[in-house]
């Protein structure tokens, strides 16, 4: 479950003044109650080992449908949103050979994600500039690690206007969930530029990577699939999110032996699909 997870992470909606390509442009969130927005993704993953001589690999591909649903906005500009996998299709190949491969909208029940699939997974209460102030999950013991990626993948933005390239920072603490860990906090950083501003279009890259040291191989094996990199598109004259580009390139050695080696690589894209601002249009 936790190879699907990564793929099934969170893309939000920004906002941000129209500017000219020098000028300072403030980013905040904006949201609308009742406003849904769904994404379009899809996600490559190989995970190689090589433990006492021995090499094992895991693949996959995942192509996902996941709609956000704004459930309201306070006076302050705080929005609460919950999150659902409305579809995945999922084909990997497990570390033994053996083929996994489903589609949820086919597979219904028997499906290994239909516990998670249409249901609110995850809520969220992040202010105007992204900071989480609050987060929660369903009772289902998989939304742990669904809620665990998506605090990699919440995008908190600078208190004050920026030029292109400005940077900031944002860290986070961050649950490990089983079987990744038992709920033990670790500190990840994310470091963001604002790369330029064209066409109405503001590109944001992404770099993500722990905020402190650390001397746990085995640790950082789990915490290689948690620091993706990329760039964020943000469609100014929208006003939302228009795609995400990130990869995952991680090598952690010791982590079970002084000889054993795991390296990490993947994709993932993702792009809006549909914006249904519920509120001003009437549509649910």
């Amino acid at each position: 479950m936790i190879k699907y997870a990564w793929a099934l992470g969170l893309s939000l909606v920004f906002v941000m003044a129209p500017a000219l390509a020098d000028d300072a442009v403030t980013l905040k969130y904006r949201y609308s109650p009742g406003q849904v927005l769904r994404y379009d993704g899809k996600q490559s993953l190989t995970v190689e080992s090589t433990v006492s001589g021995t090499t094992q690999k895991f693949t996959s591909e995942t192509i996902s449908l996941r709609e956000w649903r704004v459930l309201d906005v306070d006076g302050k500009g705080n929005a609460r949103l919950a999150m659902t996998i409305v579809r995945a299709k999922v084909d990997a190949t497990s570390a033994d050979g053996k083929r996994i491969a489903f589609d949820t909208e086919k597979d219904g029940e028997s499906s290994p994600l239909a516990a998670v699939i249409g249901k609110p997974l995850v809520e969220v209460t992040l202010s105007a500039t992204g900071q989480v102030i609050e987060i929660g999950s369903s009772p289902s013991a998989a939304a742990g690690q669904f809620v665990a990626h998506i605090r990699t993948l919440l995008y908190a933005l600078p208190t004050s206007a920026v030029v292109p390239g400005a940077s900031w920072q944002n860290d986070l603490q961050l649950p490990l969930p089983p079987p990744v860990g038992k709920g033990e906090q670790v500190r990840l950083r994310q470091t963001f530029r604002l790369e330029k501003v064209a066409d109405s279009v503001a590109t944001i890259n992404l770099a993500s990577g722990l905020a402190e040291e650390n001397k746990d191989k085995t640790r950082a094996a789990a915490l290689a699939q948690f620091l993706p990199s990329g760039k964020i598109e943000l469609d100014l004259s929208r006003g939302v999110l228009r795609s995400v580009e990130l990869a995952l390139d991680q090598e952690v050695t010791g982590f079970a032996g002084p000889d054993s080696t795991m390296h990490v690589t993947g994709t993932y894209r993702e792009v809006l699909k549909d914006d249904v601002a519920a509120a001003s249009t009437g549509r649910k």
